[in-house]
């Protein structure tokens, strides 16, 4: 059955949805301001998929898995914006409503990642907790997910990653602007620099996926332009 993603057909979800009969589940969607597109290098070729329209759709898929199978479906964004709890695939047509409407809403300036995954940790029942977000954030929100795991929640991380962030295509003396807080930096660009810092992304998404391990959790990298059912089918 159609669940309103092009190309997607509804699939079983055994690494998230297992064991139990009914599950409180949680999806907390990261809306800083760096999981929207920027076009990169400037008047270039646009290369950076949104990594939130990707992070959206993967909460429909989720969503409608949660509400299929009669779980308790929460969703919030970083905004404040809730969605739920509710239960039953009667409740997809507002979840459809509730993430178009968050897709047009303006993101976090800069997001305090850690206080929003504390303040949500002191309130949530145990249950699964879906974080889906870039982590580009000064701690990579670990004490958040510290937080979380200790207020029994069980944690899944989609750590998601646009094009240029994974495989950057960058030559030549360029600033680089942060887009949430206006820092910039002067770097003349070689392909010893780039080699740099494609050792430390891999070094850096390691230490992540090894923190989130050791809470227990489950850790899935996402490229924002990955076909949503190759990513559904095969990594899901």
């Amino acid at each position: 059955r159609d669940i309103g993603v092009t190309g997607v057909q509804t699939c079983a979800l055994p690494i998230f949805f297992e064991e139990e009969d009914e599950l409180a589940v949680y999806i907390l969607l990261d809306q800083s301001a760096s999981m929207f597109p920027t076009v990169f290098p400037e008047g270039g070729d646009d290369r950076t998929a949104s990594k939130f329209t990707c992070a959206v759709q993967l909460t429909r898929l989720l969503g409608y898995a949660a509400l299929a199978g009669g779980d308790a479906l929460t969703v919030q964004c970083s905004t404040g914006r809730t969605f739920g709890p509710r239960r039953g695939l009667a409740a997809f047509a507002d979840l459809q409503r509730f993430l178009d409407d968050a897709q047009t809403a303006a993101p976090n300036d800069r997001l305090a990642l850690d206080s929003w995954l504390k303040a949500y940790a002191q309130r949530a029942r145990p249950g699964l907790c879906l974080l889906l977000s870039d982590l580009l954030d000064d701690s990579a929100g670990r004490p958040g997910l510290d937080a979380l795991g200790a207020a029994g929640l069980e944690i899944a991380l989609l750590h998601i990653l646009s094009p240029d962030e994974l495989d950057p295509q960058l030559a030549g003396d360029l600033r680089l602007t942060d887009v949430e807080t206006g820092d910039a930096q002067d770097l003349s660009i070689d392909e010893s620099l780039l080699a740099a810092y494609r050792r430390r992304l891999q070094e850096w998404t390691a230490e992540v996926a090894a923190a989130c391990r050791r809470r227990g959790g489950r850790w899935l990298l996402v490229n924002s332009s990955q076909p949503l059912e190759r990513f559904a089918l095969y990594d899901l």
